[in-house]
């Protein structure tokens, strides 16, 4: 098991990086090196259309750069970039790129063929977007200037991933740039789903499966913020951006409060205090963002920076618990270790830009949860066993309690109880037919008093054996009370009632069941009469038969 997961793993992971080492369609399309000048002369009286010209004029002033690698200095929220385009093939006809918390306008020599934003500080900022950007066709060499606004000059970086080619391939590279969150994404639901089922099936485990439910919903939302697709049919990149930053500062509360629910008791003050520490930070952070100093971005230096400390203590913890033997954090080890590895890599690549454009490769960690959805899975299952195991020891327990509640326990017989159950059901049957016969043993007081009671309890129970043997299953036998029997004979006409009952007296006698005395019964032979009988009528007709052979001499069989 562990050998295919490290396969599936291994496997997705190095799809995660195909996007990115994909050929690049600039080198054949654009003419010429980039330039930039930071500032922006909209502010000044004439415009812009000085600098579009100096571009186009290719002046000093334009510094040679190294594109995409925009030289940096901390406090510039304008930056101006150009370059020469010759003429394109007909079917490269758009430029693609990502902004973050950027606004743009494209100029194709002095035409602007782009905007968006205003190009000034806005609340809340501008989100993050990727832009296709149509080129009018054209035969000679033309400037392509481009003005970026940034509301973070630390993060400024324009044009990410900026690359020209036909739009139907660009197409294709933005559902490439989503292969992380469209493998991530159907595993993530899945394991949602998979505890939500036992989250109403398992009471006692209720806490960790809404936590972990959460948890796991928070990575979710994450990786649909940051699909690019999703831009095709909800284009809102500030709201989209702000909830991934959202749930970025609440992951490690989620995780760790997961964490906490299945580590011992002397683990769990250390995990309280780093999600308080997280909390405190995510709290500072929103309320910064919202009076508009953009807390979620800048924030995210001390969010790495508390993430590499706080889960190296979280691991340490984890570690610790699985040695102990705890397998739900054995299972959570892998996962944690894993998404706190991958955190700290997207942390590390938005500041060096190793992969250009928006590259998140923790959602892709999710696959290693699957550890412990199974452990979760398996609990449940051993839950499901010990429930089945205690139902049947009740079902058990319960037939086991019915029986001596209708079973004799000296002769074995079914008692009245079951007489009436088993009666009452007869009758109601569609077309009844039935007899019964009542026996009672001859003498049997004299039995008692010459030989004692131990005699009698004997006597009791060889009548019973001997008579037990000589009837079908489908009968079944009563002790009505003392030494008085009832035999149910399903489906037999009087005759042939009362021949089964001239075969029992017979039967006694032949059994020889006390050498110091003969042991004999009397019996009497009453049958349904249909609609018009009812069981307290064919009781004293039964009765009636009985009484009559006793009084005609015993050891003999009467039929009403």
């Amino acid at each position: 098991m562990k050998r295919i997961f490290m396969g599936i793993f291994a496997v997705v992971f190095a799809l995660s990086f195909l996007c990115a080492f994909l050929p690049k369609g600039e080198a054949a399309e654009l003419d010429g090196a980039w330039y930039y000048r930071y500032g922006d002369p909209v502010m000044e009286l004439n415009g812009p259309e000085g600098w579009i010209q100096s571009a186009m004029d290719h002046d000093t002033v334009w510094k040679r750069f190294d594109f995409p690698y925009l030289p940096q200095t901390g406090n510039q929220h304008y930056v101006w970039l150009t370059t020469t385009l010759r003429g394109t093939d007909p079917h490269a006809d758009t430029i693609f790129f990502w902004t973050y918390h950027e606004s743009v306008q494209v100029w194709l020599d002095n035409q602007v063929i782009y905007e968006y934003g205003t190009g000034e500080p806005r609340y809340l900022g501008y989100g993050q977007k990727w832009h296709m950007v149509s080129l009018p066709h054209f035969r000679k060499k033309v400037q392509l200037t481009i003005r970026v606004y940034s509301d973070l000059p630390l993060y400024l970086a324009p044009l990410r991933d900026f690359r020209m080619d036909e739009d139907i391939v660009l197409a294709q590279h933005v559902f490439l740039a989503d292969i992380v969150y469209a493998i991530s994404l159907p595993i993530l639901l899945l394991f949602i789903f998979i505890i939500g089922i036992y989250y109403f099936n398992q009471p006692d485990r209720r806490k960790l499966q809404r936590d972990s439910i959460i948890a796991l919903a928070l990575i979710a939302l994450f990786s649909f913020c940051e699909c690019s697709v999703k831009q095709w049919f909800c284009d809102w990149p500030v709201l989209w951006q702000h909830l991934a930053l959202i749930c970025i500062y609440l992951l490690p509360i989620a995780t760790n409060q997961v964490i906490y629910d299945i580590v011992e008791n002397k683990y769990k003050p250390l995990i309280k205090h780093i999600q308080h520490a997280c909390a405190v930070l995510a709290v500072v952070a929103l309320c910064s963002e919202v009076l508009g100093f953009h807390g979620l971005d800048y924030g995210m230096f001390g969010y790495y920076l508390l993430l590499l400390v706080c889960q190296t203590a979280v691991i340490r913890t984890l570690w610790q618990s699985a040695r102990g033997g705890n397998p739900y954090s054995y299972a959570m080890f892998p996962p944690c270790l894993v998404l706190s590895l991958l955190a700290v890599f997207d942390g590390m690549n938005m500041n060096a830009q190793w992969f250009m454009g928006p590259f998140y490769l923790m959602p892709l960690g999710a696959v290693t949860l699957l550890s412990f959805v199974l452990v979760i899975v398996k609990d449940q299952l051993d839950r499901e066993r010990r429930l089945e195991s205690s139902a049947i020891q009740l079902e058990a327990q319960a037939a086991r309690a019915v029986e001596r509640s209708e079973i004799d326990p000296l002769t074995g017989c079914l008692n009245r109880n079951a007489y009436d159950k088993i009666l009452a059901h007869e009758v109601k049957l569609k077309d009844p037919s039935f007899c019964l016969v009542m026996l009672d043993i001859d003498h049997f007081k004299l039995v008692n008093d010459s030989f004692g009671h131990d005699a009698g309890d004997q006597v009791l129970r060889r009548v019973t054996e001997t008579v037990r043997e000589h009837i079908s299953h489908q009968m079944k036998f009563f002790r009505w009370g003392g030494e008085e029997f009832v035999i149910y004979c399903p489906q037999m006409s009087r005759l042939e009632a009362a021949e089964v009952a001239e075969l029992l007296r017979v039967a006694v006698v032949d059994a020889r069941i006390l050498p110091q005395q003969p042991v004999t019964i009397s019996l009497g032979v009453a049958s349904w009469h249909g609609e018009q009988d009812d069981l307290d009528a064919m009781f004293r007709r039964l009765d009636s038969a009985l009484y009559r052979a006793k009084r005609t001499g015993r050891n003999r069989v009467e039929i009403e």
